[in-house]
């Protein structure tokens, strides 16, 4: 059950440093415990920083939401527009596919249903926005993340490898097409 200060909104700049904040505690969770600290500090430093975060909310090219509890950040996801998937044979058409680069909770709000209201909330902005397939990578090691995937109607796709500092990482690509929207939906 949500209480009434829970809700999901479009980030902004004044929140970038909250979102480093709260990244820096959720990506190492996500993260294969045999993966080097400093691997997984150093992409934390690159992707993940206030700066970084300030560049995302500030380009058209990313949807950057967040999900708070009261008035902190406990939650967020973000959403690449225009990013078909990387793989060779995948002919999706860049200008209305997305990738899911990051959808994260604190560890207290598993299992809350939360990541499903940020999930929802994420996939009816990325269809208002005319995007038709969703794509995103996860760890092949991490089992839970997959299945919340799978649950909400993700597919698998492929797979690729993904750099964490020094380390190459594998993950699975899963994609999921979204319905159209109109303003009459």
């Amino acid at each position: 059950m949500f209480n009434d200060h829970a809700r999901v909104e479009l980030a902004s700049l004044v929140d970038a440093c909250e979102l480093s904040r709260v990244a820096a505690i959720t990506f190492p969770l996500a993260c294969p415990p045999r993966l080097p600290k400093s691997d997984v500090e150093a992409f934390i430093d690159s992707s993940l920083s206030r700066s970084q975060f300030e560049t995302y909310i500030a380009s058209h090219g990313y949807l950057v939401f967040v999900l708070r509890e009261s008035s902190n950040i406990v939650g967020y996801s973000l959403l690449q527009l225009r990013c078909a998937p990387p793989l060779p044979q995948c002919d999706a058409d860049e200008r209305t596919s997305a990738a899911l680069s990051k959808f994260y909770l604190l560890p207290n709000q598993h299992g809350t249903g939360r990541a499903t209201e940020l999930m929802t909330h994420t996939l009816t902005a990325a269809a208002v926005a005319d995007v038709r397939q969703v794509w995103l990578g996860v760890n092949q090691l991490n089992h839970r993340a997959r299945s919340f995937y799978l649950r909400h109607q993700f597919v698998p796709i492929g797979a690729r490898t993904f750099p964490v500092g020094d380390s190459l990482e594998h993950d699975f690509l899963l994609q999921r097409t979204l319905r159209s929207h109109s303003v009459s939906d």
